[in-house]
């Protein structure tokens, strides 16, 4: 069965301002079992693994490191994008990259 989960990651930092996209994760929590030798008998290790099936790039926005003063000034179009609008190819595989390795951490806790 497939869940979904929206997770914000940040895809580049320079001295200007923050990059940070929001995604959509489809995945699907798999159960595992190994057995291995322990003692004169054998021990069963259960443990679950996230497959991600798909990451689809929702928004993504720049957080400028500025004074608030200057920010105002700073037109909207420059801040907030939808989809993955204006991002170039590498950077929409790194977003991709980012979120799939993000979700282990965050869904397995």
């Amino acid at each position: 069965m497939s869940e979904t989960y929206i997770n914000t990651v940040e895809v580049l930092q320079n001295e200007y301002y923050s990059i940070f996209a929001e995604c959509e994760i489809t995945y699907s929590e798999i159960e595992n079992a190994e057995t291995h030798p322990y003692g004169d008998g054998f021990a069963t290790q259960h443990y679950s693994e996230v497959q991600v099936e798909d990451v689809e790039i929702l928004c993504w926005y720049r957080e400028f490191d500025c004074d608030p003063e200057m920010e105002q000034w700073i037109p909207e179009h420059m801040k907030f994008y939808s989809g993955s609008d204006g991002l170039s190819y590498e950077t929409k595989q790194k977003i991709i990259r980012t979120a799939e390795t993000s979700i282990d951490s965050n869904i397995l806790l």
